[in-house]
């Protein structure tokens, strides 16, 4: 419970307030394109690996994608905020989608899909292909249900941080695994990032604006 308190302080603190209006425009595009059309939820035999749905773990990709950058781009200047190149986000997702296909692949020797592509890639790259990843997910890794009542509770709470604090937690709280897992896993690395914002100039503010 410690852990998922100190999760909601810093969404809240650092990620949720810019994400505010980043959520409003989202809104608003989305209601002038119209709903946008899923794959069928229940599909759990759906082939494919990036851009399907989170299964009883991790993914291997955000796991990957993680560790790379915590490796080579903590101290990275402009990390999630400048694109990397979209060819080779394309190739690396292809990659993943032909190592990784199905459940009896994911349950093979483990390939390294980052470390054994034939031409160099970028921190720039790899953060690129993890927004990717989580923006073509079939189901979003915050569920629609709880991203409204997050930002409901900004526009309740904004002046009453231990309220705030408190209502984002019951939240996070309430979201299913591996969804939570996941999320947990993601927000603990970009606090990580953010540590080094005094190099990497990737603050919580920055951070909440580019994912």
């Amino acid at each position: 419970q410690s852990t998922v308190c100190d999760l909601a302080s810093w969404v809240y603190s650092s990620l949720l307030l810019p994400l505010v209006q980043v959520i409003k425009m989202a809104t608003k595009r989305e209601k002038k394109k119209g709903p946008r059309k899923l794959k069928d939820a229940d599909n759990k035999s759906q082939e494919g690996f990036s851009g399907t749905f989170l299964d009883n773990q991790t993914p291997i990709i955000v796991c990957d994608c993680i560790s790379y950058l915590r490796e080579k781009g903590l101290f990275h200047e402009g990390v999630f905020r400048v694109p990397g190149s979209n060819d080779v986000v394309k190739r690396l997702l292809l990659d993943y989608d032909k190592h990784y296909k199905t459940p009896e692949m994911k349950a093979t020797v483990k390939y390294d899909v980052l470390n054994r592509f034939p031409e160099p890639i970028s921190a720039d790259d790899v953060a690129s292909l993890l927004k990717r990843y989580l923006a073509e997910l079939n189901e979003p890794l915050i569920p629609q249900k709880s991203m409204h009542a997050l930002v409901n509770i900004v526009k309740k709470l904004i002046d009453d941080e231990e309220a705030m604090v408190d209502a984002v937690s019951e939240v996070l709280s309430n979201i299913r695994s591996p969804n939570r897992q996941c999320l947990s896993f993601i927000i603990s690395f970009l606090r990580e990032v953010a540590t080094f914002s005094f190099q990497n100039l990737m603050g919580g503010e920055n951070l909440g604006k580019c994912m």
